[in-house]
């Protein structure tokens, strides 16, 4: 199949155009996504008042969004790396934290959030990697660390790729827009000579649309008539395309010029740009994004309570009077519980405007079936407690929308895939060098040890990078606790014997400090709290004696039935001796 030439004018133009065609396809979705998130910003995010602007009383848009974000993006992600033969294991360990660690340092975690809540508002989420190598120190106008792995979120403002197609497996280009110091374009070497000096400041308006219009532009009102940049920049455009497996940086305002550069992808397999969507629609490479599904009855519900506001603000309360201008007076000055006389009818109490009941009912409907559409929101956010027991709560919590699994794990596997090109990028990094520690198994012992090129064994397809869709699930310390009390009564417990003939030892000690920690209740220490030397073991009845030796007499005394205590028993079962059959 002959290749794209981008240095062939005549193809340079046909990639222009049907550049040019994309734009005009995403328009649409780029207006959707900003009204979404003027939405979820509400009226007052804005640097200038804009009283066309409407208030947002219920955010039912910014709540859904922060609860499916907190379900599905981890603060600081990590992976698990798994290698295919049991020899690999410790090289697979040391790989695992160094990737980690990689993670760590370029902020993974700030980026996926950003990628997770454009996923769900915007139709997609993309990211884009690479590695900054040589004298290359911008990408995207954004500074990077030389010979360190990059994902830098895309937006949908600035992505572009091939809409005709009915897959995106099937695309013929991927790209995206991003400025830089006109400076640098000029004067950077690796560009080609010819191209970097046909190099001009970005128009304020480009060619497919308006800067105005972008999502950048939502809380920046107005720009001054005198506004000047405090640096020039230049618009560039990044164009991949998968089918050659070539990389090509253009003049995005100049169609006539020359490519900058032109260089073979040497990168993962899948390429520089990762996409993340939850739902596709057949037919279309462009997906449908959940808050598509929520938006009208998000409109509906603030629509209604806007009136109600206003039928409210409308409430009066006044007097209607049928008699004497004397008695007019006197009704208006009379204070409460006074007895006044009358010439006249009297008076008659008039209210008008109040909130429409039949419409505030229905706005309440409204909201519950926003929850309903949206996945059990009230649920999955901890908005309310359906049941009377928390157990019972937690488990409708689990089972309450499967909708949230099925993203968990799209979203589990698309931050897998992240992974994996780290992991690929330091596994072929020459001059890798990455510190980490490592836990000796079974013990609180940390080594510490670096990942390098020479700690490589084996190819790297035989090892996997995977993130578990529970561990997107960000647990608070009460969780924690319960889980760990639930762990010790229903685990550690039974098995105390058995722990005991292995030589494993739980310690109380630290026990205490987590229940005290998790629970905060930092008095808990002073409740149970280690002996400093004054208990001795020997003095209590009982001790230094053996099974089989001596006469043991086990009496219990108490004056009503105790309730089951499984970890205590078992705890008195493994100190005491038990008798010898005979004795």
């Amino acid at each position: 199949m002959r290749r794209y030439n981008p240095n062939s004018p005549r193809e340079r133009s046909r990639l222009f155009n049907a550049v040019e065609s994309a734009n005009t396809q995403l328009a649409g979705f780029r207006k959707t996504r900003r009204q979404f998130y003027e939405q979820v910003a509400g009226q007052h995010y804005s640097s200038g008042k804009d009283y066309r602007s409407k208030k947002v009383p219920l955010p039912m848009l910014a709540i859904a969004l922060g609860i499916y974000t907190r379900r599905l993006c981890p603060v600081e992600p990590r992976c698990l790396t798994v290698a295919q033969q049991s020899h690999l294991a410790s090289v697979a360990a040391t790989l695992q934290e160094a990737v980690n660690v990689t993670a760590t340092e370029i902020e993974l975690g700030k980026t996926l959030r950003e990628v997770v809540q454009d996923a769900i508002i915007s139709p997609i989420g993309c990211v884009k990697m690479g590695v900054t190598t040589g004298d290359k120190v911008e990408i995207a106008g954004v500074l990077h660390d030389m010979d360190q792995p990059f994902v830098d979120p895309v937006e949908l403002d600035d992505l572009i790729y091939d809409t005709s197609a009915a897959r995106m497996e099937q695309m013929d280009f991927i790209g995206n827009y991003y400025e830089v110091p006109t400076e640098y374009v000029r004067e950077n070497k690796m560009f080609r000579k010819r191209a970097r000096e046909l190099a001009q400041p970005a128009q304020r308006y480009t060619a497919d649309r308006r800067d105005n219009d972008r999502l950048s532009a939502l809380g920046t009102g107005d720009t001054p008539p005198n506004w000047e940049p405090l640096r020039k920049k230049t618009k560039l455009v990044d164009v991949y395309f998968p089918y050659d497996r070539l990389i090509a940086t253009f003049l995005a305002d100049n169609q006539s010029a020359p490519p900058l550069a032109t260089e073979e992808w040497e990168g993962p397999e899948k390429g520089p740009y990762k996409w993340l969507f939850y739902d596709k629609m057949p037919g279309n490479v462009t997906p449908v994004a959940p808050a598509m599904l929520w938006y009208d009855l998000h409109m509906l519900a603030n629509q209604l309570f806007r009136k109600s506001a206003r039928q409210a603000e409308r409430q009066k309360t006044f007097g209607v009077a049928s008699g004497t201008t004397d008695d007019t007076t006197k009704v208006r000055d009379v204070d409460d519980g006074d007895i006044i006389n009358m010439k006249g009818q009297g008076i008659t109490e008039v209210t008008t405007g109040g909130v429409h009941q039949g419409n505030l009912a229905f706005a309440g409907s409204v909201k519950e079936l926003f929850a309903y559409v949206a996945g059990n929101i009230d649920l999955l956010g901890g908005l309310q407690n359906q049941t009377q027991g928390f157990g019972h709560d937690k488990m409708l919590t689990e089972q309450a929308s499967e909708r949230l699994k099925d993203m968990q794990a799209v979203t589990a596997k698309f931050i897998g895939e992240i992974f994996q090109d780290l992991g690929w990028y330091d596994w072929n990094n020459p001059i890798a060098y990455t510190p980490v520690k490592k836990r000796v198994r079974g013990t609180d012992i940390e080594v510490e040890t670096a990942w390098t090129p020479d700690t490589k064994l084996g190819d790297f397809i035989q090892y996997s990078f995977r993130i578990e869709p529970h561990g997107l699930i960000p647990k608070s310390p009460g969780e924690r606790l319960q889980i760990i009390t639930n762990l010790m009564g229903s685990v550690v417990a039974p098995w105390m014997e058995q722990f005991a003939a292995q030589g494993i030892e739980i310690d109380l000690e630290k026990l205490m400090d987590i229940i005290a920690d998790y629970g905060d209740i930092p008095e808990f220490r002073h409740i149970v709290r280690p002996s400093h030397g004054d208990y001795d073991p020997s003095s209590r009845q009982g001790a230094g004696h053996r099974p089989g030796q001596g006469h043991y007499v086990r009496e219990n005394v108490s004056s009503q039935q105790q309730p089951a205590n499984p970890m205590a028993d078992a705890a008195q079962q493994q100190a005491e001796p038990q008798p010898m059959e005979g004795q």
